[in-house]
């Protein structure tokens, strides 16, 4: 996980390179515009971001991804850092000016070999991860650490994963690449999770839905995610 993090960080290509200026709706109707802002951007966030506890919020004025799914914030512009400790902390949403929401989770990264043959291999700590698509599955970037407010500081290939309402941990679903390269997602990986839905499982190991010359690699994991949790939806 380390490793991860000084990788990214060492990046400074744009994030915009792969993702556009991208525009997210998420379950509760957030857009996410600035999924990892500049510098520039990073002055634009407002206060409060607010810390939800799963039973009260608490509103500051500035967060610090820390690690082990640790945070720190400020109360006020000038006043001193103060830690919040995993798991009190079940998610964090911060403003921009412009109303986009961004919005964290704690979670494990888990192994994604394991996961297809049926294991649950967690990591040692937690880390923080930022939505992108919100539902019964959810898809997350895996967000850097440090003084940005907690965004990933450089534009890197973003690292996605897949995660199911209730569960603590996410699973890597896409492939390291070298930079300004389209990233290839692991198909056996996707169709593990979707694999109550018979027929999007199949389609999916079956590679019909993954990337083709007119699709990103982000828009074909949208697709099919929105595709099942429409359907999970639908069968309640």
């Amino acid at each position: 996980m380390k490793k991860l993090f000084a990788f990214v960080a060492a990046l400074s290509l744009s994030i915009s390179v792969f993702a556009g200026d991208m525009v997210v709706h998420t379950g509760n109707g957030y857009a996410v515009i600035h999924p990892f802002p500049t510098r520039s951007e990073v002055k634009e966030m407002t206060s409060p971001c607010v810390l939800d506890y799963g039973n009260k919020t608490e509103e500051f004025y500035r967060f610090d991804l820390s690690s082990k799914g640790n945070v720190k914030v400020k109360s006020t512009e000038k006043s001193s850092w103060v830690e919040k400790k995993y798991p009190s902390v079940k998610s964090i949403t911060h403003t921009f000016k412009d109303g986009s929401i961004s919005k964290f989770i704690p979670l494990y990264e888990a192994d994604n070999k394991a996961y297809i043959k049926g294991t649950i291999k967690k990591d040692d700590s937690p880390a923080w991860f930022y939505l992108l698509l919100e539902g019964e599955i959810s898809i997350y970037f895996l967000s850097g650490i440090g003084p940005y407010t907690g965004l990933t500081k450089a534009g890197a290939p973003p690292i996605l994963y897949l995660h199911r309402k209730g569960d603590d941990f996410a699973v890597k679903v896409s492939k390291a690449t070298s930079v300004g390269a389209e990233f290839a997602l692991v198909p056996e990986v996707i169709a593990e999770f979707v694999k109550d839905n018979a027929e999007l499982a199949a389609t999916v190991k079956a590679e019909k839905k993954l990337p083709s010359k007119n699709e990103t690699s982000i828009g074909t994991l949208e697709r099919i995610i929105r595709e099942y949790n429409t359907a999970k939806e639908a069968n309640k």
